[in-house]
């Protein structure tokens, strides 16, 4: 039977990838905000302390729309927007619904109005509810406009509240509201694009003197690494960039023939479940256009070729990486997309 060892401190893989952090919140205000009046449209209401969002199609018919704006520059650009909350204050419930849009003009505080921004929204809705009850904080999902924001997808120029076509009123306080705990604000949750793991279990294989029947790590003995990555995050590394590096320590030799059957090469390449969304290949030990490179001076540099004794094994070989190609998936349902790299070594 073979044997569990633990990784000792004489075997290093590195990943190069950063790893994670624990989720990250944000809590923003407005850096701007209006109502827009049908009434009078190209009178600026910028400094109200209420925003309205009316329908009165009455005997003098008139329509408040109102935008808001958040600055999400401060979030860091290698992270990636897991959550965004809209939480406002209800001053005066409706029974209809108000929809809530993209806008798609740039627009200023001290000047917005009916006339130049009513319309200037995309459709449909980002999202859509129904204040019914007043004197409470209401909260809206804007995540995927909010990600969209971040990553260049979309230009922020903020959102616009608009009514249903049905008579009645809603009034949300806005930032210039004189109590701080009314005011709107944008909670938004944060983690870092990938978060990569590396792992690693040692199997005695066999040994000179037991064989394969409860073998030992003595000198002659084979060993096989399996080293896992998986990505426990919400995005995913830039394609063809994720690099497995393994320094081989000298006390030990890289098995370089063909690990699992005729062309496989040194190193097996075994996806996860969920799959890694990765790809390997392997042409031959001289090959530089496959996957996999060699070193004979400790990583310095790439272009070693080893060369198998009769066992296989080449002690000359000083440290290996492996570069699969395509992109790593990300995390979805709570599973994390992973791939195991295996290679044997024999103890001197």
């Amino acid at each position: 039977m073979s044997r569990m060892a633990a990784a000792g401190p004489a075997f290093l893989a590195v990943l190069l990838a950063s790893v994670g952090v624990a989720a990250q919140s944000y809590d923003l205000a407005p850096t701007k905000d209006a109502p827009l009046r049908q009434q009078q449209p190209t009178t600026n209401y910028g400094t109200d302390v209420d925003l309205r969002v009316v329908y009165d199609p009455g005997g003098s018919p008139d329509t408040y729309r109102s935008v808001m704006a958040f600055d999400l520059t401060g979030i860091p650009a290698d992270k990636v927007i897991t959550d965004a909350s809209l939480e406002f204050h209800v001053d005066d419930p409706s029974s209809t619904a108000i929809y809530v849009h993209a806008m798609n003009a740039a627009w200023s505080e001290g000047t917005v109005d009916w006339a130049t921004r009513a319309n200037s929204y995309g459709a449909p809705a980002i999202v859509s509810f129904t204040p019914t009850t007043g004197g409470v904080d209401r909260t809206i999902d804007v995540t995927a406009t909010a990600r969209d924001w971040h990553e260049g997808v979309l230009a922020n120029h903020g959102l616009i509240f608009v009514p249903d076509i049905v008579q009645d009123a809603f009034v949300m306080k806005s930032r210039e509201e004189i109590d701080p705990a009314k005011r709107p604000r944008l909670l938004v949750t944060v983690e870092d694009r990938y978060q990569l793991s590396l792992s690693r279990t040692l199997t005695v294989e066999s040994d000179p003197i037991d064989g394969a029947s409860n073998p030992h790590a003595i000198p002659g003995a084979h060993v096989l690494h399996r080293v896992t990555v998986v990505n426990d995050g919400v995005g995913s590394p830039t394609v063809d960039t994720v690099t497995v590096e393994e320094a081989v320590p000298a006390e030990t030799a890289l098995f370089v023939g063909d690990l699992g059957g005729g062309g496989s090469g040194p190193v097996l390449f075994v996806d996860g479940a969920p799959s890694s969304g990765l790809t390997y290949s392997f042409t031959a030990l001289a090959s530089g256009a496959d996957d996999v490179e060699f070193s004979d001076d400790g990583g310095v540099t790439w272009s070693y070729v080893p060369i198998p004794d009769a066992q296989g094994f080449d002690p000359g070989v000083t440290a290996f990486r492996v570069r699969p190609r395509g992109t790593l998936a990300p995390e979805s349902g709570g599973s994390s997309p992973s791939f195991r790299l295996d290679f044997r070594v024999k103890v001197d």
